[in-house]
Parts: C-alpha cells; sequence; structure tokens
C-alpha cells in the first residue's frame, strides 16, 4: 500500500479485519525502514495518545499529525500506535476482539498506485476503494458520496461498502483534504458486527479532521 517494491504485500484477503491490523502496522514499519535505509523504524512527532477506559465513549483527545498538516480526535478505548509510521501516515485503531475498526491517515500521493482523479469525492471513492481491496475480499459494491467540509481546504467523502456472500458486509468510509501540498485522507475501515457507538467514533474522527495552522 506504501511506495516501494517491497512494500506491495497485501494481507491475506478474506481474514477478519481484526486479525490483519498487528501484520499491517508492521508492514508500514517494515516499508518506512526500507525506505529510509535505517535498521529501525524512525518515530515522529505525533504524540502517542494512551487509551482509557470509560463507559461514554467520549472523545479521549486531540492528536496531532505535523507530517500531514492535519489533526483530529482519538477516541477513548482506541489506541495510536505512533510506531506504524510510513511516510508521513499513522494508524489509529481500536480491537474488540471478534471485531475491530481501523482508522488510516495518509497522503494520496504516498499510495502504492497512482490515484488520477482530481476531484475531491472522486479521490475519496479511489482510496476507498483501493484500502478496501487491500484489506477485505470481494463483494457487491455500493458507494456513496458524503458531504465533507474542512476549514479552508477543499474536502471531499465516500464510502464503499460491500456486502458478502456470507452476509456479512464490509465499510470503507473515506474523507480527503485538499491543501496546497497535496491531497491527504483519513479512511475509517470495520466490518459488519463492529458495535454501533464505535462506529460513530470512527466516524467522528473523520468529520472533526482539520488543518493544523
Amino acid at each position: 500500500m506504501i511506495n516501494g517494491s517491497s512494500c506491495s504485500r497485501r494481507p491475506k484477503r478474506g481474514r477478519a479485519l481484526f486479525s490483519l491490523i498487528g501484520g499491517t502496522l508492521l508492514l508500514f514499519a517494515a516499508c518506512a525502514t526500507n525506505q529510509q535505509d535505517a535498521e529501525t523504524t524512525t518515530s515522529s512527532s505525533i504524540p502517542l495518545v494512551e487509551a482509557t477506559t470509560t463507559s461514554t465513549l467520549a472523545p479521549a483527545g486531540a492528536a496531532e499529525f505535523p507530517d500531514l498538516g492535519l489533526e483530529t480526535v482519538v477516541p477513548s478505548e482506541w489506541v495510536l500506535r505512533q510506531e506504524a509510521l510510513a511516510q508521513g501516515s499513522a494508524a489509529m485503531l481500536y480491537d474488540a476482539g471478534d471485531t475491530a475498526a481501523l482508522v488510516i491517515l495518509g497522503r494520496v500521493e504516498d499510495l502504492e498506485e497512482p490515484i488520477v482523479e482530481t476531484d475531491p469525492s472522486e479521490i475519496a471513492i479511489a482510496v476507498s476503494r483501493r484500502l478496501a481491496g487491500f484489506f477485505f475480499e470481494d463483494g457487491t459494491e455500493t458507494v456513496t458520496v458524503e458531504v465533507a467540509t474542512v476549514d479552508g481546504a477543499e474536502a471531499g467523502a465516500a464510502q464503499v461498502k460491500l456486502d458478502h456472500e456470507d452476509g456479512s458486509h464490509t465499510v470503507t468510509r473515506t474523507t480527503i483534504v485538499v491543501g496546497g501540498d497535496g491531497a491527504r485522507y483519513a479512511t475509517l475501515l470495520y466490518q459488519s458486527e463492529f458495535p454501533e457507538e464505535r462506529i460513530a467514533q470512527g466516524i467522528e474522527v473523520l468529520e472533526r479532521l482539520a488543518l493544523l495552522n
């Protein structure tokens, strides 16, 4: 998913999302190491927000991503993996045992295959399809274009839902922010069993995306 021939591997399709998260984060770290020609992955200035326990599921706090020029919230009981970095990208995840959700932030230009679309909503569709293809098995696709507003920048949002033969579905929802230094994405991925309140938290991460001053 990240540039570089050694980083073109994909997780085995059809496996549960939660079982892919650990391998994906390791892949991000390995890609960063290869691209930097270093023995270990270089850490970034992204703050590590510790997971908290609460019954209210309120946001745990803000997080800044200086390499991306973005900020958003990290919900309570979600873990921001500071070490899972590659080319300015970060992965934020919550593992619920049998289910999980994952939010990935990054630059569109850093995706392995170029995105040729220029309209923010079309970019959002393309990124959602790309990441859905990376994490999930094939299914019947339903695309929904969403409204996105980010102060000081063009923005677009889209969701790709895949209905699978076993009756389950997966959702990949992306918000795109286009600034002077290119397009950036925040993508939420989850499976049909993921709790509704957690889905709302993941969507809030995308809705509260903002440019750093």
